[in-house]
């Protein structure tokens, strides 16, 4: 029973924190111990104090299946979310399949020059892109705009 109460009191604890940060649980009953972790970020709109524009999550462009930009969806094609806006004109954005939405590629952070461009990737930081079916297909590593390391797996 004591480990329940201090379960309860650490997860009431930890969850009035708020905002975006990481959430630390602690929990057990009988014979059984766990922890766990969450990283979370706050959806909704407004800037906050990082200078993150949170938006909620809209189309900003299409794409047909020869990669171009369009202004509406195109069967077989992909789209492109905002996630959110950052200081210094860049943007969080990820991509999706059009057709059952599933996620092409994990979240990316570009310029505003590259939010209608299909080949855009982050300048620093990794791109990792999925085949239709949700296996990862592809990840590269960039470092200063150039590719460093780059992947790809099959679609099996």
């Amino acid at each position: 029973m004591k480990t329940l109460s201090l379960s309860l009191l650490t997860a009431v604890c930890l969850s009035a924190c708020g905002g975006s940060g990481l959430s630390i649980g602690v929990g057990g009953g009988g014979g059984n111990f766990g922890v766990g972790t969450s990283l979370h970020f706050p959806i909704g709109q407004g800037k906050q104090a990082d200078g993150t524009n949170v938006q909620n999550h809209k189309i900003i462009t299409y794409f047909d299946t020869q990669q171009r930009a369009q202004n509406k969806p195109v069967a077989g094609g992909y789209y492109r979310e905002l996630l959110a806006e950052r200081r210094g004109g860049l943007y969080l954005v990820q991509d999706f399949y059009t057709d059952g939405a599933r996620k092409r590629s994990d979240p990316m952070l570009i310029s505003q020059a590259q939010l209608r461009d299909f080949h855009a990737h982050p300048d620093n930081g990794s791109l990792s892109i999925y085949h239709a079916s949700g296996r990862l297909a592809r990840q590269v590593q960039y470092q200063d705009g150039k590719a460093i390391r780059d992947q790809s797996w099959p679609d099996r």
